[in-house]
């Protein structure tokens, strides 16, 4: 699916605005498959409420709560006005670009490119741009964008994003059936992630990994690293993650 929305994983509304909530999925990716994760742009809208004009604030706190609800419209309609009256246009744009996604994904791009004609080098909105291209299936400039990020994100050490870049690069020759290229990106995400102790993006580059594995018929490799996978995601307390990886498992007799 697209998007992995709150509600689904028992949480209230409230628990949408909890700043624990957010803590506790600190580096939370939902699978590179999916567009964006919402506790990641939550946790950038609570740093927009820290130094936003006070008349804004409780606004912003409809824009979150509601986007953890996908009720995109009411999200839309909220980042427009901001955009207007706001001080930060170019982070604006880029929160209207990943609500606008779920309901036209050409007008997002329009948005996107509009924030980074301000900046041209937000790692935040190149990232989302780039996992637009992604989803829908523009492959070519999925890649220039992720290897964009790649050389931003090593001048402004970012390690999450290079992770993450690496990371959909081996998805992108994933889907191109280029395997061994697709490891190489899988395995230098996932060494990051590890360097930087980014949990979640480890298990994603373990489930990655198997699942390249599999498709090369190596089976021993490919079950060590779903099982890699599992323990990592119990961990991190996202037991649907653990169950999804258990049911790989008993496919492939890895038990």
């Amino acid at each position: 699916s697209l998007r992995t929305p709150f509600l689904k994983r028992g949480l209230s509304e409230d628990d949408i605005l909890n700043k624990n909530i957010i803590k506790l999925y600190n580096d939370a990716k939902y699978s590179e498959h999916d567009l964006v994760n919402l506790e990641f742009i939550f946790r950038e809208l609570l740093k927009i409420q820290e130094t936003a004009n006070h008349e804004f604030v409780k606004e912003i706190d409809v824009a979150i709560k509601d986007l953890g609800l996908e009720k995109f419209n009411t999200t839309i309609l909220i980042f427009k006005k901001l955009i207007k009256y706001g001080n930060d246009k170019e982070t604006y744009l880029g929160f209207l670009a990943l609500a606008t996604f779920f309901t036209e994904q050409d007008k997002a791009i329009l948005y996107f490119n509009e924030a980074l004609n301000i900046n041209p080098n937000n790692l935040f909105l190149l990232n989302n741009l780039g996992k637009s291209y992604l989803e829908m299936n523009q492959l070519a400039k999925a890649k220039k964008t992720f290897h964009k990020i790649m050389t931003l994100g090593n001048k402004e050490q970012k390690p999450e994003l290079i992770a993450l870049a690496n990371s959909n690069l081996g998805i992108i020759e994933l889907k191109a059936a280029q395997l061994p290229k697709a490891l190489l990106y899988f395995n230098h995400a996932l060494e990051v992630a590890k360097n930087s102790n980014l949990k979640l993006i480890q298990a994603n580059q373990y489930k990655n990994i198997a699942i390249t594995y599999k498709k090369l018929n190596n089976s021993k490799k490919s079950c060590a690293n779903y099982r890699k996978a599992r323990i990592l995601y119990h961990k991190l307390y996202l037991d649907f993650k653990a169950e999804d990886i258990l049911t790989h498992l008993k496919k492939e007799q890895c038990l």
